[in-house]
């Protein structure tokens, strides 16, 4: 787990951000959960994100490249990822989903482009697996079960 508030990290986290991007006001850390944090980064174009993720997360930056790849209009731009230190820095990419509320309409705009997205990622599992994605598929359920179930 990370420290997410402490100085150090901080201090690391604002000079590869400011290694990539020309920072024009204070940095702020709009979320802190246990499994990653986020910073909000004024640039002179539009706020960019910087996210952290705990090492087992770590693999999230090379998923959005590889998204990219295949569905760019669909995944954030990344500017910059540190795939070792589970960072990434990305342009604003408007509202969150959550942000919206229950609105059927955001889910019936945003369903049909995940399942795309989904549909596009599908014939890229090793890849997915290369760098460091879960195997969450079906065939492995009853071992992923077992396991759970003999944990206290």
């Amino acid at each position: 787990m990370g420290d997410w508030h402490d100085p150090a990290f901080l201090t690391d986290a604002q000079d590869w951000i400011r290694s990539h991007v020309t920072v024009t006001g204070a940095i702020e850390q709009p979320h802190v959960q246990w499994w990653s944090t986020v910073l909000r980064i004024p640039t002179s174009d539009a706020p960019v994100w910087f996210k952290a993720s705990v090492e087992g997360s770590a693999f999230e930056g090379a998923l959005v490249e590889l998204l990219a790849g295949l569905r760019p209009d669909d995944v954030p731009e990344l500017i910059a990822i540190d795939t070792e230190r589970g960072w990434t820095l990305m342009r604003d990419a408007g509202m969150r989903l959550r942000d919206l509320g229950a609105e059927l309409e955001a889910w019936e705009t945003i369903l049909p482009v995940y399942a795309e997205l989904q549909l596009a990622t599908a014939p890229c599992v090793e890849r997915l697996l290369g760098i460091g994605v879960p195997d969450e598929r079906l065939e492995g359920l009853p071992e992923r079960l077992a396991g759970l179930l003999g944990e206290e």
